[in-house]
């Protein structure tokens, strides 16, 4: 009976042990459960806040842009009449005959020169078949846009004959023309079109008969001069805002004012000059209001001769004039 005591104690002793490890590992498997599901929903609280601000993007990835090959053909003229002027073109460090075709990487000119015998190497002036300013080669450096199609460049030269440097001293500057001494700084200022309103304004005197016929007669002969490259339009007309403008007024010596918008293109200009005015005077003052202004250093105008009544155009005075309503506003000579 001992015995069985024994073992009975001994048996439920070790029930009970058993017991109680069932019973802890029970609550520990709870716990562990009750842990793993506040955990995951801590976790899924946080993915439903986080979720929204990270939004999958659906933008596809931005394709490197690809290099495209133009071709320009580059053919060299003379600027006053668009004959050929022959010679070669280097274009981007590459030499050809004018004629010749340039595999141009996406459009972009970084560098031009020509040797072209009997023309001017130092100014370059290009324009697309279609009229559009492709390039510009200056005292200003070069100016060039880039090309987008294959295209035929007109590289338009100034003959080598051409005084370049008279014209530099007679254009450009502030609007102000009154001192004869003082030099322009080369820049094309002029018109934006070919089409130059020309009129007569009367600032409390009348114009006579032959200050009229002294203008019309001015405005003729440099049409003339102008070969087509620009027209001057005379209106008998009330004073506009724009145009070209001869003020009959009392003053001595005549005034010439000019104004000029900052992309260098005349807005409107014109001359203070008394009635009856010698032909000349007038016609220097319609000269210098479509933008060769000063007289460069000297008393005398440098592009008409003295005779008061039959003033001839010297020193080049009508490829002057066209020259600058070939060359854009802006170019630097």
């Amino acid at each position: 009976m001992a015995q069985w005591h024994i073992f009975c104690s001994t048996n439920r002793q070790k029930t009970t042990y058993l017991g109680g490890a069932k019973m802890r590992n029970s609550i520990s498997r709870f716990m562990a459960h009750v842990i793993v599901s506040i955990l995951g929903s801590c976790v899924f609280s946080c993915l439903v806040l986080i979720l929204p601000a990270c939004k999958i993007s659906t933008t596809a990835p931005e394709t490197p842009p690809i290099d495209k090959t133009y071709h320009i053909t580059a053919v060299t003229v003379d600027i006053f009449d668009n004959s050929p002027a022959g010679g070669s073109v280097t274009l981007n460090g590459v030499q050809k005959d004018s004629g010749g075709t340039f595999e141009v990487e996406n459009g972009n000119i970084d560098s031009i020169s020509v040797e072209v015998p009997g023309f001017n190497p130092n100014y370059i002036f290009c324009q697309s078949e279609t009229g559009e300013t492709v390039l510009t080669k200056s005292k200003s450096g070069l100016n060039s846009s880039a090309v987008a199609a294959d295209i035929t460049l007109y590289v338009k030269l100034i003959p080598s004959d051409f005084n370049t440097s008279l014209l530099s001293n007679c254009i450009g500057g502030d609007q102000w023309d009154d001192n004869p001494f003082i030099y322009g700084d080369g820049t094309v200022q002029r018109y934006e079109g070919n089409n130059v309103i020309v009129g007569l304004q009367e600032t409390g005197e009348k114009a006579t008969h032959e200050t009229i016929t002294n203008l019309k007669r001015a405005v003729s002969v440099v049409n003339e001069a102008a070969q087509g490259v620009f027209f001057l339009q005379y209106l008998e007309s009330e004073y506009a805002e724009s145009g070209l403008w001869y003020f009959v007024d009392n003053v001595s010596p005549p005034i010439y004012r000019l104004r000029v918008t900052k992309n260098d293109v005349i807005f409107v200009s014109g001359f203070f000059m008394k009635n009856n005015a010698p032909y000349k005077t007038v016609l220097e003052g319609v000269v210098r209001a479509l933008g060769i202004r000063r007289s460069g250093g000297s008393d005398d105008y440098p592009y008409l001769s003295d005779h008061p009544i039959s003033p001839a155009f010297i020193n080049d005075g009508e490829r002057a004039l066209r020259l600058i309503y070939l060359l854009p506003p802006g170019f630097r000579l």
